[in-house]
């Protein structure tokens, strides 16, 4: 058995013992779906699937600017099918008809029927690359569908895949801590190769506070107060990874800022950020135009929206 899903009743003409139309509608505020076979169309709608392209030709549907006959309507054409099977045996013996308005209607505008039954049939005998078996979906619930849903924001459907689907990273998996100036200067070796880079500071409020390896500030009074730098996050490339740089075992905040200071110097470089006048301050960029400001892009697009 073949289902086909459609709100479109045009559809009711492929409706055959092995294929059902499943058509969803309103009804008393809710959703339901109703399905036909050929015995449900000829009980519900009067006449065999096969007539529905008749159907159309002699009333025409006004949604898909399908003329029809003008001034038949649904009644009149269902009468006419009762009594001719087809609208071309309609017409060759159109001079059976009972002499009403309906038969000048169809006499005076016969090829716009048949041009509105031609319009209205669905053509199944296209040749298509792609065989059947092919279009199989066999696990519709994978890894690329979740990311594609995660993607597209359809969080009701995300519900429906198992947890820990996907390939999509946790955050905690994306951040690389850098350990010292050695495995530095293999970041900054790579970032030489990009166009742009992404970069976020954290820098002291005050000289003389300190960063402790819980996470929490303390005070204290060294020569080492005058670097201000705490942490430097920095993102390249299509991979989803951030390399987080602290001044520790060799390299110095001078280090990172003069390494940043010569990237953005070189022509087609540029360096995006959410906190450009941050990042003016303390690099002493000089050209600002090689700098993305996202956080200030972001306020330009929708100024209503928090950060």
């Amino acid at each position: 058995m073949v289902s086909v899903i459609s709100g479109d009743r045009d559809l009711l003409q492929l409706a055959t013992d092995n294929t059902k139309i499943r058509i969803p509608k309103t009804k008393a505020g809710k959703t339901v779906t109703e399905d036909y076979n050929t015995k449900d169309v000829i009980e519900r709608v009067g006449i065999h699937p096969n007539q529905v392209t008749d159907l159309k030709g002699l009333m025409g549907d006004s949604s898909d600017n399908i003329p029809g006959v003008p001034g038949i309507g649904e009644k009149t054409a269902l009468k006419i099918l009762a009594q001719f099977p087809t609208l071309e045996e309609a017409i060759e013996r159109i001079e059976e008809m009972p002499k009403n308005r309906a038969k000048e209607l169809l006499k005076n505008n016969i090829e716009s029927a048949r041009l509105s039954k031609e319009l209205a049939t669905i053509k199944t005998d296209c040749e298509l690359p792609v065989m059947f078996d092919k279009a199989l979906i066999k696990d519709l619930f994978n890894a690329a569908a979740y990311d594609m849903i995660k993607k597209l924001e359809f969080k009701s459907i995300l519900n429906r895949f198992d947890s820990g689907m996907g390939t999509d990273k946790s955050a905690e998996d994306c951040f690389h801590k850098v350990t010292g100036k050695t495995e530095a200067d293999k970041i900054f070796k790579k970032c030489e190769q990009e166009a742009r880079i992404g970069i976020k500071i954290v820098l002291r409020s005050k000289e003389n506070t300190k960063i402790k390896e819980d996470g929490q500030f303390m005070l204290f009074d060294t020569e080492e107060s005058k670097d201000r730098l705490l942490y430097a996050a920095v993102a390249f490339g299509t991979e989803p990874s951030v390399y987080l740089m602290k001044p520790d075992k060799g390299l110095t905040g001078n280090q990172i800022k003069k390494y940043f200071t010569g990237y953005i110097q070189t022509k087609g470089h540029k360096l995006i950020t959410e906190d450009l006048k941050g990042l003016i301050e303390y690099f002493g960029i000089e050209n600002p135009a090689q700098c993305f400001d996202a956080g200030l892009a972001a306020y330009t697009i929708d100024p209503t929206k928090g950060s």
